[in-house]
């Protein structure tokens, strides 16, 4: 009985890697750190002075990259901006010659 259950324990063990999905990698967008070597970072720019050839397109390509940043930081959508309601007191004058 004994062997019975440490054998099914083991099959079930061994099983679960075979069961387990693994998300497909998707390309990276946006490329960070040491991404591209110096020959491949002159091809990229060159196939995007092509493909991006007026200011409207770069514009367009820049929100793009913009709303990318801001979801990969969790951070879009943005939070509503609050009122900033400053307390002002007297200036203060300190012996450096600056003023707060």
């Amino acid at each position: 009985m004994t062997r019975c259950c440490l054998t099914s324990f083991v099959a079930v063990l061994c099983a679960l890697p075979l069961v387990a999905e693994d998300k497909p990698k998707e390309s990276p967008i946006l490329c960070r750190g040491n991404y591209h070597s110096e020959a491949d970072a002159i091809q990229q720019l060159a196939r995007m002075a092509a493909t991006y050839s007026n200011l409207a397109e770069w514009k367009t390509r820049a929100e793009k990259v913009r709303k990318q940043i801001l979801v990969g930081a969790n951070l879009y959508p943005l939070p509503e901006r609050t009122p900033l309601n400053p307390i002002i007191h007297k200036k203060r004058e300190y012996a450096d010659s600056y003023s707060v």
